[in-house]
């Protein structure tokens, strides 16, 4: 094999490495970004606290 045809071979292996890499980080920030509006914007949860202060009135 020429050094010309090693080097090609070569690249191509590290891309592909890059490539796989990128579409990882994607797929990851993709469920991070589902999780989060999931977490964010969940209205159907019932109960809990609106964030508003609470009132006490004493009699």
């Amino acid at each position: 094999m020429s050094t010309r045809s090693k080097k090609t071979a070569s690249s191509a292996g590290t891309h592909d490495r890059s490539a796989v890499i990128q579409w990882l980080a994607l797929v990851v920030v993709a469920i991070l970004a589902l999780i989060a509006a999931f977490v964010l914007f969940d209205s159907d949860s019932g109960g809990g606290h609106s964030g508003a202060p609470a009132v006490v009135r004493e009699a």
